[in-house]
């Protein structure tokens, strides 16, 4: 089983990915980890400053290769579904895959992420309008794509964790 986690940052995808894998005894990964390590970029800021086509191809090399992996819990990164190729991979992989969109408001996105990094606090009004831009644009696909959708809005990761298990 490959369980593919998608959402905007701040929706708890790494917390609950976690959560899951440790759960079900599976791998946990972080796709823009990966992506990352194979484009040569130490961050995304500088893969999309400096060569989001490296990046995205990358994302897409790593997308196929997690494909063949089983038991796995897998974070994908916020951009991932802006490409329908990443998840073509893992749906014609003949595995089972979940796809789980992990929605939340663009306030609390924002809330999360200045409790997380507190240098983002100053800067929090302008963050919100690129968020909530961000969220317009990706919020249909994320639905589309997804076979499950969890409003992390109010719940802690072990209720996510179970309403994705159920």
């Amino acid at each position: 089983m490959i369980y593919l986690l998608i959402g905007p940052i701040g929706a708890g995808k790494t917390s609950v990915g976690n959560a899951i894998a440790q759960k079900l005894g599976y791998e946990f990964l972080e796709l823009d980890e990966q992506a990352l390590r194979r484009s040569g970029f130490e961050t995304i800021r500088d893969a999309f400053k400096n060569g989001s086509t490296k990046f995205k191809e990358a994302e897409l090399e790593v997308a196929k290769k997690l494909s063949q992996k089983d038991n796995i819990v897998i974070a994908c990164g916020g951009g991932m579904v802006v490409n329908q190729l990443n998840f073509d991979y893992f749906r014609e992989s003949g595995k089972e895959v979940k796809i789980v969109y992990l929605n939340v408001t663009p306030q609390t996105q924002v809330e999360r992420l200045v409790e997380k990094h507190a240098f983002f606090e100053e800067k929090q009004k302008e963050i919100l309008e690129g968020v909530k831009k961000i969220y317009e644009e990706r919020d249909f696909l994320y639905r589309l794509i997804s076979d499950q959708i969890v409003d992390t809005q109010k719940l802690g990761v072990d209720e996510v964790v179970k309403a994705i298990l159920k």
